[in-house]
């Protein structure tokens, strides 16, 4: 009974919060909130678009994840707080709801990672094909328009974006600087700043591509060496305080089985 009257409190109240939000973003007194900025405020558009899904998933879809999420962290918390410790039932209503109004959020937040460890894993690919390209005379443009064509990755997408925005008449520090904020890392900011300062200087960039794609695998190397160097004591501690006393519990699970027939020797 305690439970349900909690559940409904909480529901309430949340009821309560998204009106305050609501009105806090709508327009003047009378009028319907602007969705738009009801989604601006949650930070949505531009998760998805870090996430590179503006195709896929609508901000109305996001929108509607987030209520449906905390319904359903209320019905799991209204099924597993019976089976909670003591007191640790209320956390467990209050936790649950929340955790399911913020798993969309989450779910965009480690795409978006993802899309860019996967562009800077093909950068330095990339960087080598338009030095060599460059110190052919081509322009930076034509590159990535062709790399574009022939890869479906993030990176490859994104130059393709690069490529068709020159097309359409942008200049080339703002399709630059676009293609910095749609794959806001390091490597790509250090690519577009090098590729900008060679339009503006007149110099040859190269080198400096060559010696940045040389740079990016000698990190990704180190961090795979960190990564398993860091692995072996997990391995080794899952070991000790799993595989082994599970052996150890066997072990001992046979020697009670057969416990009358030892004993009757001795």
């Amino acid at each position: 009974m305690t439970a349900a009257v909690l559940a409904c409190s909480a529901v309430a109240a949340a009821l309560l919060a998204v009106r305050e939000l609501i009105g806090a973003i709508e327009g003047p007194r009378g009028t319907a909130p602007d969705r738009g900025r009801v989604a601006r405020a949650l930070g949505i558009r531009e998760r998805i678009a870090a996430a590179g899904l503006e195709t896929r998933i609508s901000t109305a879809a996001v929108m509607a994840a987030h209520p449906f999420g905390a319904m359903l962290g209320a019905i799991a918390a209204q099924i597993a707080s019976p089976a909670a410790p003591a007191r640790l039932w209320i956390v467990v209503m209050v936790a649950l709801p929340v955790a399911g109004f913020l798993t969309p959020r989450v779910l965009l937040d480690l795409a978006a990672r993802r899309r860019l460890d996967r562009a800077d894993a093909a950068l330095p690919a990339a960087l080598e094909i338009v030095a060599a390209g460059t110190s052919a005379g081509r322009p930076p443009g034509r590159i990535a328009s062709n790399l574009g064509a022939q890869g479906h990755g993030p990176l490859e997408r994104e130059l393709a974006v690069f490529a068709a925005s020159l097309d359409a008449g942008a200049s080339n520090s703002s399709a630059l600087t676009m293609l910095a904020e749609r794959l806001p890392t390091p490597a790509v900011r250090a690519f577009t700043r090098a590729l900008d300062r060679s339009r503006q200087l007149g110099t040859p960039v190269a080198d400096q591509l060559r010696e940045q794609a040389v740079g990016l695998r000698a990190g990704r190397a180190r961090a795979r060496a960190d990564r398993a160097a860091r692995a072996a004591p997990k391995i080794q501690l899952v070991v000790a305080l799993i595989l082994v006393p599970s052996v150890l519990l066997i072990v001992a699970a046979a020697l009670a089985a057969n416990a009358d027939l030892l004993l009757g020797d001795l």
